[in-house]
């Protein structure tokens, strides 16, 4: 049942990294989807279980790891304990295909809503001009979410329920974008194009 939940989250995730205003530049399409896969399948938990499905560290035990290398990565393995598992089923090969994909995210500004009960929360994210913006959408719904970002996607990327998925795509100049969710098409979510936007960034850790 895990292994099908996962191997249904990378489909997604292969559909959203396809589902883009233009193209990746140089960064080897077949080789993010290598590094992918192994983010969320390595020792059969994924890097996700503690950094976060895009590496942004939001979930509460792992820090932040976009941008980082394949040496940090070996050292990280090496030096945390709860981590030493992977040592023996990870290849080399399998580590530099992480890395290749978190240095890919590392080029991309985050941002991110939460959708639920038909709305989006915050319902406007500022986005800076002529950059490439990874929408994030978590759901918050136990039925899945259809995302269309308007005059942006080729196709709509699907969001699980009770999941989070991301869409790639490259702001214009000025203006504003939105998106929504087709079923539930009242609820309309912003991205007003601004040179003062912030990424997305985890909420500090609160302490008992």
């Amino acid at each position: 049942m895990h292994r099908t939940a996962t191997r249904i989250l990378i489909a997604l995730l292969a559909l959203a990294l396809l589902a883009t205003a233009s193209a990746q530049d140089d960064w080897d399409e077949e080789r993010l989807a290598e590094g992918t896969r192994v983010y969320l399948e390595a020792g059969g938990i994924g890097c996700h279980t503690c950094h976060s499905r895009f590496a942004l560290g939001d979930v509460g035990i792992g820090p932040v790891i976009r941008g980082v290398d394949a040496v940090r990565i070996q050292g990280a393995l090496e030096a945390a304990e709860e981590m030493g598992f992977l040592l023996p089923i990870l290849s080399q090969q399998n580590i530099d295909d992480v890395a290749y994909y978190l240095q890919w995210l590392d080029t991309l500004f985050p941002v991110k809503t939460l959708f639920r009960r038909g709305t989006f929360e915050p319902a406007a994210l500022p986005i800076p001009p002529a950059t490439r913006v990874q929408l994030i959408v978590q759901n918050g719904n136990r039925s899945a979410c259809t995302l269309v970002v308007d005059g942006v996607t080729d196709a709509p990327v699907e969001v699980a329920g009770r999941g989070t998925n991301g869409v790639v795509f490259d702001t214009p100049a000025e203006g504003l974008i939105e998106a929504h969710c087709t079923e539930a098409p009242d609820a309309v979510l912003r991205l007003p194009i601004a040179p003062s936007a912030e990424p997305y960034s985890a909420p500090p850790a609160t302490t008992p």
